[in-house]
């Protein structure tokens, strides 16, 4: 078991910068049979959000290789996300060219199925989010994943091959009834917009900005009709 009153209490141990959310629990039974630990009964507890199930780690090998199963009702995202700006800023580009930490998916093997109910977030609120996810010698697949947006559903999957020096990366999703007059943005400006979506992309390169820049395939935005509304 392991309790703390906020997660930024744990900042000197990881050297990162936790955010001041809690409290944050995690309780688990723990055992071990030829270098693989399981654990059992896991629940993990931040503020709002639990998450259960059970995460077995394959130790014996070079590369770990970790199983798990995990749910929840809520994951809040909110308190992890950077404040919105107080007013418009002018952004010079908005995909980075920093090198993005894709080495790491070379150093573990996994496969992760995940259900969570309701994710919460600045920008709208995800319900019945589903996905397995998969990593094999840097080679990532998050397929297949579904879930509901703004009376909505998005169905597809996402693949980053991160195997090779240069990285390639395809995105499939399809977006079905999406209403953009319920995404927090757009809430009090508008409502109705039935909007359907169709991306096939695929890029390379090892920054956001090298993979958009190069990518190349299908975008295809539908929006219906929506009514706006007055100040």
């Amino acid at each position: 078991t392991l309790n703390v009153a906020s997660l930024d209490e744990l900042n000197s141990l990881t050297g990162g910068q936790l955010p001041a959310v809690g409290p944050f629990s995690i309780t688990t039974q723990i055992s071990d049979a030829d270098g693989k630990y399981v654990l059992s009964n896991y629940k993990l507890s931040l503020a709002d959000t639990v998450m259960q199930g059970e995460i077995t780690a394959d130790l014996s090998s070079k590369i770990p290789n970790i199983k798990a199963k995990l749910q929840s009702s809520l994951v809040d995202l909110v308190p992890f996300q950077p404040e919105p700006p107080a007013e418009e800023e002018k952004v010079e580009r908005y995909l980075s060219d920093e090198i993005l930490p894709l080495e790491g998916l070379k150093s573990v093997n996994a496969n992760i199925a995940l259900k969570i109910n309701e994710v919460r977030t600045r920008q709208a609120t995800i319900t019945d989010f589903d996905t397995t996810l998969s990593i094999d010698k840097g080679n990532l697949n998050i397929k297949p994943l579904s879930m509901k947006l703004a009376s909505g559903s998005i169905n597809g999957s996402v693949n980053v091959n991160a195997s090779q020096k240069t990285a390639g990366v395809s995105v499939e999703l399809n977006g079905k009834d999406i209403q953009l007059g319920q995404l927090e943005q757009l809430k009090e400006k508008l409502s109705g917009g039935a909007t359907q979506i169709t991306i096939r992309l695929k890029g390379n390169g090892n920054s956001s900005q090298a993979i958009a820049g190069g990518a190349d395939g299908k975008l295809l935005v539908q929006v219906g009709s929506a009514e706006m509304k007055r100040n």
